[in-house]
């Protein structure tokens, strides 16, 4: 029993130690209940300053809000002084169509009777066009004869002695029987 009572008080001991240790650590009830109190007065701080800032950004958008309709006035007379504008420009636009059309048509009517004019002047000008491109080919193909004929002949006349060369040699090869002649 002695051995159990020993080991029952060396429990207890060990336990009133882990005990004051454990009070050691934790806080007061006090001391919670002031960390608790600061907690929320910071944050009931915070939420109020918040809040002048939304009622503050409130106070703002409600004086905008108040000047739309003054402008909005101001925008659609501009609109309308600018529709007004508009639609004057577009009957003088209108009005200078139909002067231009008038005058367009008189001109369509010159220029049929002009343009069958051009489609004859056309026609022969194609003709004489023509006639001068077959002519300028036959003339092409003649002087490329021409050119090639005088280009065999400068051959052959190449390949010949000049006239005075050919006298030379036969008044020399004369001069020399003569003289074979008279030894």
């Amino acid at each position: 029993l002695k051995v159990a009572h020993d080991k029952h008080s060396e429990l207890s001991s060990k336990h009133a130690k882990d005990i004051s240790a454990s009070a050691a650590h934790h806080s007061t009830i006090n001391e919670r209940l002031s960390y608790l109190e600061k907690l929320l007065a910071d944050s009931a701080d915070q939420h109020i300053h918040e809040l002048e800032t939304l009622k503050a950004s409130h106070g703002k958008h409600s004086e905008d809000l108040a000047a739309i309709p003054g402008r909005m006035s101001l925008v659609e007379k501009k609109i309308s002084d600018a529709v007004d504008k508009t639609s004057r420009d577009l009957q003088s636009l209108r009005d200078e169509y139909v002067r231009i059309s008038e005058s367009l048509r008189h001109i369509d009517d010159d220029h049929v009777a002009r343009g069958e004019h051009w489609q004859s002047v056309e026609r022969l000008v194609n003709d004489v066009a023509d006639r001068y491109a077959k002519e300028l080919k036959t003339i092409k193909g003649a002087h490329d004869k021409h050119s090639s004929i005088l280009d065999e002949l400068r051959e052959r006349h190449a390949s010949h002695a000049s006239l005075l060369d050919r006298l030379d040699y036969l008044e020399k090869s004369l001069g020399d029987s003569a003289n074979q002649h008279t030894q």
